[in-house]
Parts: C-alpha cells; structure tokens; sequence
C-alpha cells in the first residue's frame, strides 16, 4: 500500500525517502519480483480487544520460495539450502556499512554492484514476495554465511535501522529457527505498516521487572500471549541496551526456546528524568513452543510469527478477510505461547541475568 513518510506528523529521514525510493524502483522489475504488490492493499481493523490488522495479499501464499525444513534451533548454516548469497544483484536495495551507534548517520549507506564486491557488509535485499510496502530482508555479514542466531552486531544494526528512520510506520521482525523461519541465514524483515491502531505500539499493560531513566524491561500483560517489552529511552545506553537484548535472546538459545522478535517505534510508558521529544525504541520479545518442519502455506494454516504476534496478518482470500473476527485469531495465536510454568521460569533466568550486568 502507498506510504505517507509525513503521516502522524513524522519527519521523514534521508534514510527514508533513499530506502522508499529504491524498493519503488526495484519493485516495479518485473523480472525480480515474484508478484507486483496492490497499490491500495485490502486492510482493516477487527473491533476487539486488541486492535488487530487483517490484509489479503494471497500471492503472498502462493507465490514465494519454497521455505526450508528446520528441524533444530541448533542448525548451522548450510550451503546446499537456499540461502541469500545466492539471490540476483537486482535484488539489492543497498549495503550498509557497520553503522556508528552513536551518530547513525546515512553515510554507511552504499550501492554495491554485486554483493561479492563488499561480502562483509550488510544489505538489505527486497522481498520478491512482499507482504507490506517496502518490505525487504536485512542481512547482517551477508558473505559470512551465518545461521539465524542473532549477534551483538545483528541486534545493533537493526536497533540502528530503526534510529536512521524518521518514520513511527517502520517495522522490523525476526523470527528463531523452529519458530517459522523460512531460511537459516541470518536476516530480519523490514517494512512499513501504514497504522495508527496497531495496538501493541502503545500497549501499556506491563509489569515492571527492571527499570530505570534510560532502559525498562517490562513483562506483557493480557497481550494475546506472554511476551517482553525492552524499552530504550537515551541513546547514551544503546550498548547496555543490546548487551540486555543479546543475554535474552542468548538465554532462550540455550534453553532451545524459540522466539520472535518485533522492533518499533512508540510512546514511552513512564515519565523519566530523560526528556523523551521523540518515540522510544520498543523491543518485543516473544518466547514461544516450536514449530518443527516447513512453513505451511497450504489450506487454512495460518502461520503465527514475528508480524502476526505483533497484531499484523496478511490473509490468503477474500473469504478469510470478510468472515475473520478477533477471536478466532487470538486462539490461533495462544496455541503457539509458551507454557505458563515455563514463562515464569524464564521470566526469572532473564531478571537476574540482567540484574547482574554492569551499567
């Protein structure tokens, strides 16, 4: 769907209108998209509880690659399955260079002529099956050839993907081996959602389990499943802050929890001492049970990943889009969360790992 860089009064980076005016253009070849996306994609909000966006976008079902088989969090990169250094060079948006934290400013941002110029930058590649506009890969190291496990360094450029944008609209996703990844080489998903109702951006109901002026890490309460929310208000704590992400995601790695990830922009929950004129940077994290094999893109599955526990769900026909309510998506959604006992013990592992990191 078309998007307003000046909606809800945002300011529209560099970053923003290079990254939206490059996928315009390499996603109108036809010869390296799988479908062109609808220019006004069918959308709307269930009445409910929690504000839930259904689209219809069926080439989405129909018309991507083939996902892989995972069959283990443990996996390692394999260079027989489909994997990102195999893709068209027309595919490419841009390479970013390892961005500085404390500025992100644009000039990482490059346009190789092949990814074997520069194979230790990271790009970002469209999606030739897009779901949303702008929606793209993020591939950390690209040539480096690493499994979907996420890095210190992963988790940086992302969180600095999100700094460079002036957008509240950018979106960015992960999603664990075992918990619907489609590749096993390391990527997120990158896009814009046109919405000001997306509840979770502003779902307040939390309880606090660390906090102080500049990062607060709380525990979701009555979203659809149990989930964290790690929350950045000063930059000047952005390696703490990703010191407190990776010992999380390195935590549910070893206990071989699987786990999504959504990363945005919102409102802050508290008032602190730090003068917060902006957006804060919002982390959702979401334990979850595995999901062994392929992704299902047959019958009436509905895959429960990264955008749909974030309250996003592209839908396959017309019939679903006009006959689904709240309830019948919540309930998909609670049979994926993870065990309350095994919530509340991980719930523990996490608080006291991050309580014994210096700040």
């Amino acid at each position: 769907s078309k998007i307003d860089l000046d909606l809800h009064h945002d300011l529209p980076t560099q970053f923003d209108h290079r990254f939206c005016d490059r996928w315009k253009d390499v996603s109108m070849n036809a010869s390296v998209m799988r479908y062109q996306l609808p220019e006004d994609l069918k959308s709307k909000v269930l009445p409910g509880e929690f504000g839930l966006i259904v689209q219809v976008n069926p080439l989405r079902f129909s018309s991507r690659r083939k996902p892989a088989h995972i069959h283990s969090m443990n996996e390692e990169f394999c260079d027989t399955q489909f994997n990102f250094n195999e893709i068209n060079s027309d595919e490419i948006i841009f390479s970013i260079s390892e961005l500085d934290s404390s500025e992100c400013t644009n000039d990482g941002i490059q346009l190789p002529d092949s990814i074997e110029d520069e194979s230790y930058r990271s790009f970002i590649l469209v999606n030739i099956s897009p779901l949303e506009f702008g929606h793209s890969l993020f591939v950390p190291q690209l040539g480096e050839r690493l499994p979907q496990r996420l890095t210190q360094r992963s988790l940086r450029e992302a969180i600095n993907l999100v700094l460079l944008s002036g957008s509240s609209c950018l979106r960015i996703g992960w999603n664990s081996l075992c918990a619907l990844a489609s590749v096993n080489h390391l990527h997120f998903h990158i896009y814009y959602l046109q919405s000001v109702t997306q509840t979770l951006i502003s779902w307040n109901l939390t309880e606090s389990l660390f906090v102080n002026d500049k990062i607060q890490f709380y525990k979701l309460i009555n979203w659809m499943i149990p989930g964290f929310l790690f929350i950045l208000y000063d930059l000047s704590m952005l390696t703490n802050f990703i010191d407190i992400l990776y010992q999380s995601v390195s935590t549910m790695q070893s206990l071989e929890i699987p786990h999504n990830m959504y990363i945005s922009r919102g409102p802050p929950i508290l008032q602190t001492s730090v003068s917060c004129t902006k957006s804060v940077i919002r982390v959702y994290l979401f334990p979850r049970q595995p999901a062994y094999g392929a992704k299902s893109f047959n019958g009436d599955t509905t895959n429960i990943a990264c955008c749909e526990l974030s309250g996003h769900f592209p839908l396959k026909d017309d019939a679903m889009y006009e006959n689904v309510i709240e309830d019948d998506l919540v309930e998909l959604v609670r049979n994926v969360g993870l065990q309350s006992n095994k919530f509340n013990s991980l719930t523990t592992d996490l608080v006291q790992k991050i309580k014994s990191l210096k700040f």
